[in-house]
C-alpha cells in the first residue's frame, strides 16, 4: 500500500493526488465547465490536500447518473487502495457498497444490526442477520426469534 496523504500536505502530494485522481487536465478549467464526475473528483482532491485523518463521504455519487458513477468508481477504488487515509462511505446504494467497502455496518432503526467484514458476519444482537454478501449483493433478513430463548 502507498504511503498515505495524512499529516501535512505539500506539492509532492499534489502531484500524487492529481495523478490519483486523473485530474491534472482539469485544473485549468473553469469548474462551471466540469461534469458532475469530474466537479467530484476534483472536490476529494480539494478534500485530500487538507491532509485529512478520515474521509466521510456521504452519499458521494447519489446526484450522478449511472455514466459519471461508472466515471468515478475506479477512482474511488484507487482512493481505498492507495491513499492510505480510512474512508466512512455512507451510501443506500448496494452496488457502490459492495464495489467499495471492505466492512460493512448495516444500520435499522437508527442502530448498528450486524458488522459484515472480509472475515466474516458480525450480528450485534439486534435481531437483524446478514445472509450473505455476494457480487452487488447484501441480503438483510430479520432473525428469528429462537424457541428456547427463555429457557
Amino acid at each position: 500500500m502507498a504511503a498515505g496523504f495524512a499529516g501535512k500536505s505539500g506539492s509532492g502530494d499534489f502531484i500524487r493526488i492529481v495523478d490519483l485522481l486523473g485530474i491534472g487536465h482539469l485544473l485549468d478549467r473553469n469548474p462551471s465547465a466540469l461534469s458532475g464526475g469530474e466537479r467530484q473528483r476534483v472536490a476529494i482532491g480539494r478534500a485530500l490536500l487538507a491532509a485529512p485523518r478520515l474521509l466521510l463521504m456521504d452519499e458521494p455519487l447519489a446526484a450522478l447518473d449511472e455514466a459519471r458513477k461508472a466515471e468515478i468508481l475506479p477512482y474511488l477504488e484507487r482512493l481505498r487502495d492507495d491513499a492510505g487515509i480510512p474512508i466512512v462511505y455512507v451510501s443506500h446504494s448496494i452496488p457502490e457498497v459492495a464495489r467499495l467497502a471492505t466492512t460493512v455496518v448495516v444500520m435499522s432503526d437508527g442502530r448498528v444490526a450486524a458488522v459484515v467484514s472480509d472475515s466474516g458476519f458480525v450480528p450485534s444482537g439486534t435481531g437483524v442477520v446478514v445472509q450473505e454478501v455476494a457480487g452487488n449483493r447484501v441480503v438483510v433478513r430479520r432473525a428469528q426469534p429462537r424457541e428456547d430463548a427463555h429457557a
